[in-house]
């Protein structure tokens, strides 16, 4: 595919322009008729602004009505001029979507467990709004590059973190409160088992990855460059958390989170899952034979096991408090994404990874990027020339560049 630029023939409108991705490098980006400039979409040859009925704009953006292309038509204005319009139209983006196995809407036992998967996301839900309006994603200098170059964002394997602590501190807390309900429940036999059967949810086998691209609420801490960012002439680069939480809203198995520290939240956030799933199995197993008893906690199990999975990746140990963090997260079997699935070295490992792209539209090639932080470096006069230049070089002179406020010298 090929991106060029797109100049509107007209009189008035002679300086206005914008950018365009084609299919090919045949297609047709700009037709003339009559002495006077149409627009055409060049995914799809639709016109997107007759000749004849040509404004006199000096900011504009929409989509192709045909295809669903997103259509620059001038030099791209500021962010909010164009991006809060295009949100707009933009599938909720501030929605909060609880997942769900597909035993809710399908099986002999829908009508308890849709409403037990209502109550547990309600519930969860509680924790996870107050998102704010731009979150940060700190990286290196190669880091910055290969992002705005490649238009993807990497997501690590969440066993490969930095956090040597990652999954074994959820799994320890939530196990052993486990245990504290198997002790609880002796005289309950349908839920002795249930909760028996429940600690294989924190087994894990080889092939599921589960990936993790990691955000800050804060796009200058000291603690971040140094973590993340390389130490010197590292970047931070403010996505608008509307778009990237609007493709976990249109995507299965795909959620953004945020990470909870505090271990008396923790604490009580499963203790409420645990007092739904007891009431849940109350209610149903009552005067049902033991055959019953095993299918009912078992598709239980399985509402219980989807949420659970989510406590796993969005409990952090409390030391990690400063990085407010807020989590993208895929989940997926090996075999489902073996194409996708790439490698990189850090330290001596084999670090397994994936690609994802947040798009501010339909087909897209930008990211929802709304400021860059340049870190704590000597050089920023010529760092903040070259951000600018590839910036502008690939479509994103909308981007606003800032130096960073910690006052660190190297």
């Amino acid at each position: 595919m090929k991106r060029i630029p797109l100049t509107l023939l007209s009189a008035s409108c002679g300086e206005n322009m914008g950018k365009m991705k084609l299919d090919s490098t045949n297609a047709t980006a700009l037709i003339k008729t009559g002495g006077k400039g149409s627009f055409v979409c060049g995914y799809c040859g639709s016109t997107i602004v007759d000749g004849q009925n040509l404004p006199n704009f000096s900011n504009a953006a929409g989509y192709c009505n045909t295809c669903g292309w997103l259509i620059h038509l001038t030099k791209p204005a500021k962010y909010p001029q164009i991006y809060d319009m295009l949100l707009k139209q933009s599938p909720t983006p501030n929605k909060f979507i609880g997942r769900k196995h597909s035993f809710v809407d399908s099986g002999p036992y829908t009508s308890f467990l849709g409403p037990l998967n209502e109550k547990l996301y309600a519930y969860w839900a509680q924790y996870q709004f107050g998102r704010p309006d731009i979150l940060c994603h700190y990286t290196t200098i190669a880091g910055l590059i290969g992002i705005i170059q490649s238009g993807n964002v990497w997501a690590t394997d969440i066993r490969f973190l930095n956090d040597s602590t990652e999954l074994q501190y959820a799994s320890n807390i939530l196990l052993a409160r486990i245990k504290e309900e198997i002790a609880t429940q002796a005289a309950s036999l349908p839920h002795k088992t249930f909760w028996e059967r429940a600690t294989e949810v924190f087994k894990s086998r080889p092939s599921d990855y589960r990936f993790i691209s990691c955000f800050c609420e804060d796009g200058d801490l000291l603690s971040q460059w140094r973590g993340y960012a390389g130490g010197t002439g590292g970047f931070s680069i403010g996505f608008d958390s509307r778009l990237v939480n609007a493709v976990s809203v249109t995507n299965p198995g795909i959620f953004l989170r945020r990470v909870i520290y505090q271990p008396q939240i923790q604490t009580e956030i499963f203790n409420q899952i645990i007092s739904e799933v007891n009431t849940c199995i109350t209610q149903n197993t009552s005067g049902k034979t033991t055959e019953e008893h095993g299918n009912i906690i078992a598709h239980i199990g399985h509402v219980f096991g989807t949420l659970v999975e989510e406590l796993l990746y969005s409990f952090k140990h409390p030391s990690f408090y400063e990085e407010k963090e807020w989590r993208f997260v895929i989940t997926t079997d090996l075999t489902h994404r073996l194409d996708s699935l790439l490698f990189r070295t850090s330290n001596a490992s084999i670090i397994p990874y994936t690609e994802i792209r947040y798009p501010i539209a339909p087909r897209c090639p930008l990211l929802p990027i709304k400021k860059i932080i340049q870190g704590p470096a000597s050089n920023k006069d010529f760092g903040r020339i070259a951000v600018v230049s590839l910036l502008t070089k690939h479509g994103y002179e909308h981007v606003e560049v800032e130096d960073s406020a910690v006052p660190l010298r190297f």
